[in-house]
């Protein structure tokens, strides 16, 4: 079981937290908690710049909530072992905020071609997608048992949950959020790689372009004389 680390316990507790005081204000006051706190393209427009932050935090099932929250803590708390805190939280943070900005710019493009208008994005899917690929990419071959009877290795057991995440959205009434969370799966894969070619040696930094030059570079030799040219020909010149 891996540990639940401070950064994830500050974000499962967060979400549950707004989770239990959100259900109470929709259920008990009809407050509309998702235009509030989900993010969408309208709410931004009228000033409401802290949905940003606040739309990670709130689930509109409970299921969703738990869902998520066990892929966070299972996935996560090693993958924050094994980064470290500073690293781990550039990554939770960049991923949600990246995956705001990329629900917005699509919702104005569909908003644009008339589809999808009106979408809220909220939950922590693309965060969770993101940490499903990564960890796929760390821990390829780690054996983990689906549904405690099925052995198989971990880059199949993460895309499978991976898989669930896809299906889940795709059967949500949040059009473009579906998008946004994938593309921010995405970007989370992408800053991992860029980490990873950031931190090897300068001389490994090449592209393939760069390695077919200095290939093609060896396969000319250079063959030079032991003796001086000059004394191939005559001294003098009559």
């Amino acid at each position: 079981m891996p540990p639940l680390t401070r950064t994830n316990k500050i974000v499962i507790f967060t979400c549950a937290f707004t989770f239990l005081l959100g259900s109470i204000a929709h259920f008990w006051f009809k407050i509309p908690i998702s235009v509030y706190l989900g993010l969408s393209l309208e709410g931004l427009m009228t000033g409401k710049i802290y949905q940003l932050i606040t739309y990670p935090f709130w689930q509109v099932g409970i299921f969703p909530l738990i869902f998520q929250s066990l892929i966070l803590w299972w996935t996560g708390g090693e993958l924050e072992q094994k980064w470290g805190p500073r690293f781990y939280r550039i990554f939770v943070a960049s991923t949600i905020v990246v995956t705001g900005f990329i629900f917005l710019v699509l919702s104005f493009l569909f908003n644009a071609l008339g589809i999808f208008s009106g979408s809220v994005m909220i939950g922590l899917s693309g965060l969770t997608l993101a940490l499903l690929f990564a960890y796929a990419m760390q821990y390829p071959d780690r054996q983990f048992s689906f549904f405690m009877l099925f052995p198989m290795p971990a880059k199949y057991f993460c895309l499978l949950l991976a898989a669930i995440e896809v299906y889940q959205i795709l059967f949500s009434p949040f059009g473009a959020s579906l998008w946004g969370h994938l593309l921010g799966g995405l970007w989370g894969v992408g800053l991992i790689k860029y980490m990873s070619w950031k931190v090897r040696p300068k001389t490994l930094r090449k592209t393939k372009s760069q390695i077919m030059a200095e290939e093609l570079r060896k396969s000319f030799k250079v063959i030079s004389s032991d003796k001086d040219d000059k004394n191939d020909g005559p001294k003098d010149w009559h």
